[in-house]
């Protein structure tokens, strides 16, 4: 995912539906309520570099 999101200069579609399919989720299993399930919907993301992802050139 991570080479996806630098090589489209943020989420591309596949990444998006990925990150929807999750927080869909989260809320089907009672980990969010439905307003942080809109709050995260409707937030930036950041992405912090990882070690590998350092190492990868990125």
């Amino acid at each position: 995912m991570t080479q996806r999101v630098h090589a489209a200069g943020g989420l591309d579609a596949e990444s998006r539906a990925r990150v929807e399919t999750i927080l869909r989720a989260m809320r089907r299993d009672g980990v969010i309520d439905a307003s942080s399930l809109d709050a995260a919907k409707s937030a930036a993301m950041g992405f912090v570099p990882s070690q590998a992802s350092a190492d990868d050139g990125y």
